[in-house]
């Protein structure tokens, strides 16, 4: 009898080694041990299952998300570059009737339609009202910045 109680006492201090989470513990803790869980999206091992909603909002790889332009639910992965994409798209505008792009569209209708649309943000037409704006004579202005930069690429040799 005294060995068996021995026994369950030594036993009961034994080190086990968990084969889902390989964390150790004492086998008397074998009910306490909690591996928590793996995540169905992501299947990364989640400590604690307290944590699974946490870990599904703010740091799982394959979280999904609405993209602010079109309502389609995606993977967070690749949001960024889709949000890029899909806010370059242009709509017309419901008040003014003019083409804005859908990443400009708030602060255009916060402007009351006065500002951001395609025909003001476009670069050629940008440019070319500068141009005709500077005075080519100022010599304080350098002549190169008009010319064709093709000829810089020659003088660098």
């Amino acid at each position: 009898i005294n060995d068996i109680k021995l026994h369950k006492i030594k036993c009961k201090q034994e080190i086990i080694i968990c084969e889902t989470c390989n964390k150790s513990y004492k086998l008397k803790n074998k009910f306490n041990h909690n591996c928590g869980i793996i995540c169905v999206l992501c299947q990364q091992r989640i400590n604690d299952s307290k944590d699974k909603l946490l870990h599904l909002i703010t740091t799982c790889k394959e979280r999904r998300a609405i993209c602010n332009y079109c309502g389609i639910f995606r993977s967070c992965n690749d949001m960024e570059q889709h949000r890029k994409y899909c806010g370059s798209r242009s709509e017309k505008c419901e008040k003014c009737l003019q083409y804005v792009s859908l990443m400009n569209m708030e602060p255009h209708l916060q402007s009351n339609c006065q500002w951001f649309n395609n025909n003001q943000l476009s670069s050629k037409d940008i440019v070319q009202t500068k141009l005709q704006s500077l005075d080519l004579n100022n010599p304080y202005i350098d002549q190169q910045l008009f010319n064709d930069n093709d000829n810089d690429n020659d003088n660098d040799n």
